[in-house]
């Protein structure tokens, strides 16, 4: 079975719209507590997520909706910015 057959839309949701009002790249753990979703489940959500290349990892273990995504932030190890 796919893992996109698995993940509810709502799930999808609340992680990227924890990750667009980010002003900066979180770790899956934050990710969990700012969206009310088990860590566990946030993991299965990224994992999709970076496979349909709608987020990346900036950095190991951080991660970020992409620069062509979205409301248009984009980010660098270094510093982030929004558009």
């Amino acid at each position: 079975m796919l893992i996109s057959n698995l993940i509810p839309k709502e799930m999808e949701d609340k992680v990227l719209n924890v990750l667009k009002q980010s002003s900066a790249p979180m770790k899956s753990g934050e990710i969990a507590e700012a969206s009310g979703l088990d860590k566990k489940e946030v993991d299965k959500v990224i994992k999709k997520l970076k496979a349909s290349e709608i987020i990346d990892s900036p950095k190991k273990c951080y991660y970020a909706i992409k620069n062509n995504y979205g409301n248009g932030t984009c980010y660098s190890i270094f510093r982030s910015c929004l558009l």
